[in-house]
């Protein structure tokens, strides 16, 4: 099951580069949440891409995308809103929980 917290481990990582490149340049554009945990956006690559990603808590149940990799893989437009989705549902405050400085 792909999550939050191992997406990075999970896709390759010419996939997540070209997705975080995306990301960093704001192609990922009008992230709506449609229903509880569905999510969709565009993401502006070589062309307009529709994207759809439903998560279940951080689990990342499916997605979709409107280029040519429709059959289960991770495009890099997916990466991006993968990353997108990261940053604002705020998961590293989630994720660092084990770290203690404190000490």
């Amino acid at each position: 099951m792909l999550t939050f917290k191992n997406f990075e481990e999970e896709i390759p990582e010419n996939i997540l580069e070209k997705g975080m490149d995306y990301c960093d340049a704001n192609r990922v554009q009008k992230l709506t949440e449609s229903s509880p945990g569905n999510w969709n956006t565009v993401v502006n690559g070589s062309s307009k891409f529709q994207v759809s990603i439903i998560l279940a808590g951080e689990n990342i149940s499916s997605w979709n995308c409107s280029c040519h990799k429709l059959h289960g893989d991770i495009c890099e437009h997916v990466a991006a809103v993968i990353y997108d989705l990261y940053d604002y549902l705020d998961f590293d405050d989630d994720f660092d929980e084990d770290d203690d400085d404190d000490e």
